[in-house]
């Protein structure tokens, strides 16, 4: 199973009842093609490293989840993921 980061969106409505958008990056598993999504992280990720390499590395692959494509739960109720930009 391969994975990435990913920027996933989540919509909330706000006190005056208008939807509002929050971006995360999560972690995103695929399946044995590394095209189908089978899972992810459930909260955020964090950065952190043993070292400034390590930690300049995980900055690095975070970065590259923003030049993907935006993913957000699939509003048709089910447990998947689509993507949306």
């Amino acid at each position: 199973m391969t994975w990435n980061y990913r920027v996933l969106r989540t919509t909330h409505k706000n006190s005056l009842h208008e939807e509002e958008s929050f971006y995360d990056i999560h972690e995103v598993y695929y399946d044995h093609t590394g095209k189908k999504i089978r899972a992810w992280s459930s909260t955020p990720s964090s950065v952190g490293g043993d070292t400034i390499e390590e930690l300049h590395a995980e900055l690095d692959r975070m970065r590259r989840a923003l030049d993907k494509p935006i993913l957000m739960r699939n509003p048709d109720g089910t447990n998947t993921l689509v993507e949306i930009s």
